[in-house]
């Protein structure tokens, strides 16, 4: 009788950060879990997105209304892989299946890098080039406000955006500014 073996690998560096940091393993494990099935049928395809609910539920790293877990947004593109959207890079998920722990299933998968655990909008927002925003946010001074309110979800436009529509915020005073800025954020939690 043959036997078969698999195992996961993350990068060394990864790896070698988590363990010289203990209580960052147990929010980055939870973030790779999802609730819920997760398979190729389950979730839309692009342009279309399916939100999936992670076991990330601690309250120093996800500020979302009734201690809301934290979110993956999903799509499936036309390489016929599932991507996670909400990342820094490209994750692709290459296989999936569900196992049950207690009362509540959960969805793996094997995914070619580590998720990276969102952050604060202050340190988001630059490694997505989407400077501009918050600056602007900084200067009509709304940024800590965003920053601590849970269950908020930014639109926030690209740097070229900003840059067109300069000739008008250039006139608007910070009240003004805040007030354009506000628009593009939804107080409403996200399903």
């Amino acid at each position: 009788m043959g036997s078969q073996s698999s195992s996961s690998a993350a990068p060394t560096s990864v790896v070698s950060q988590l363990l010289n940091d203990p209580p960052s393993i147990i929010p980055v494990l939870s973030y790779h879990l999802m609730r819920g099935s997760v398979t190729n049928t389950s979730i839309a395809t692009s342009p279309e997105h399916s939100i999936v609910h992670t076991a990330l539920t601690d309250p120093s790293m996800v500020l979302l209304e009734n201690n809301g877990s934290q979110v993956l947004v999903l799509t499936k593109e036309s390489d016929g892989f599932v991507h996670i959207l909400n990342q820094p890079t490209d994750v692709v998920l290459t296989r999936q299946d569900d196992i049950s722990i207690l009362d509540d299933t959960y969805a793996w998968s094997i995914i070619n890098q580590m998720l990276v655990v969102p952050l604060k909008m202050s340190e988001t927002l630059p490694n997505h080039n989407l400077n501009t925003f918050l600056q602007s946010v900084a200067i009509a001074g709304i940024q800590e406000p965003l920053e601590n309110i849970p269950g908020v979800t930014l639109f926030v436009p690209q740097d070229s955006a900003f840059s067109s529509a300069q000739s008008i915020l250039s006139h608007l005073d910070n009240t003004e500014l805040a007030s354009v800025l506000r628009g593009h954020v939804s107080y409403i939690s996200q399903p």
